[in-house]
């Protein structure tokens, strides 16, 4: 099903870089790993060294907040008998690893990207995810405005 979903998420652009998701997606479309190779179209903008620091530390960070084997074999183990609903528990824990997710890309945006003229972003679309590195021009960090059917999610300006 992934490579049905992966197939909704956009190229990179001239300025816009897309970075995969590198495992399987929940059923919310958040993925546990995302690509951290590092992107040529960045080399004017941050070096490989930061870049690698920055992606990493999310992923850590999501890793650390993914929740454990039992958690998942129960949601799909007994999705039929309880029609779905034993999909709550592994929701709750999916909801909490994206909650920080977004904390870890604003702390990104505000101590890294910032300076650079970069902006890191968290979008959802149809049980797939992606991140997205803008480039921007001089004095621009504000609002990023994704495709229509997006829920993008940059907490700090307040876009969800």
């Amino acid at each position: 099903m992934d490579y049905i979903f992966n197939n909704f998420i956009p190229r990179s652009e001239e300025n816009k870089i897309i970075i995969r998701p590198t495992s399987k997606t929940f059923i919310n479309g958040i993925a546990q790993s995302y690509d951290t190779t590092y992107p040529e179209e960045l080399k004017d903008y941050i070096s490989e060294r930061e870049y690698s620091y920055m992606m990493n530390k999310i992923m850590d960070e999501l890793m650390m907040m993914w929740p454990c084997c039992f958690c998942f074999t129960y949601g799909y183990l007994f999705c039929l008998c309880t029609l779905g609903l034993s999909f709550i528990l592994p929701n709750c824990c999916i909801s909490e690893a994206k909650i920080k997710l977004i904390e870890s890309i604003n702390e990104a945006n505000d101590l890294i990207l910032k300076n650079k003229n970069l902006q890191l972003s968290y979008h959802q679309k149809c049980s797939t995810s992606w991140l997205q590195i803008d480039i921007l021009e001089k004095h621009s960090f504000s609002k990023i405005v994704g495709a229509p059917e997006t829920k993008s999610y940059l907490i700090k300006n307040q876009l969800y």
